[in-house]
């Protein structure tokens, strides 16, 4: 019996230790199908539907809305309802289309979504209760 102790109490203590690192380890949150992989989508109305238009993962820097259309036509400009952001990249929405981007401000951060930009608010300098249909252009940041 002295023998097998040593190994049931090995056995024991590697079971404690497999439920510890199981317990802690990080799970990514799987990237919504609706916008392809390594891609910014922003959409014309609420919960992803009407037109869309999608950024490449690589896209970084200032872009103007008035420049860009959706996928069924119309300009993006002050249209947007919501967003899928399916990259590791930060963006931030702006009002105003001077270069660079300013007034009111709305982040979008890595991996995440916004499915109803009208229940969201701004950030200063302008403070807007609805963020919905109001952006002029975008700030893409690795």
């Amino acid at each position: 019996m002295a023998k097998t102790r040593p190994v049931t109490n090995l056995l024991i203590a590697a079971a404690v230790t497999g439920t510890a690192l199981l317990g802690f380890t990080p799970t990514a949150a799987a990237d919504n199908p609706l916008c392809p992989a390594n891609t910014i989508c922003v959409y014309k109305h609420a919960n992803y539907a009407g037109g869309r238009f999608t950024y490449p993962a690589y896209t970084t820097g200032y872009d103007r809305f008035a420049l860009r259309s959706y996928n069924t036509g119309g300009t993006i400009d002050n249209s947007i309802s919501s967003v899928i952001n399916n990259t590791d990249y930060r963006i931030e929405f702006r009002e105003n289309w001077y270069i660079p981007c300013n007034g009111a401000m709305f982040t979008v951060f890595p991996h995440t979504e916004v499915n109803d930009l009208s229940q969201r608010s701004t950030f200063p300098p302008e403070r807007i209760v609805n963020a919905n249909d109001i952006f002029s252009c975008a700030s893409i940041y690795v």
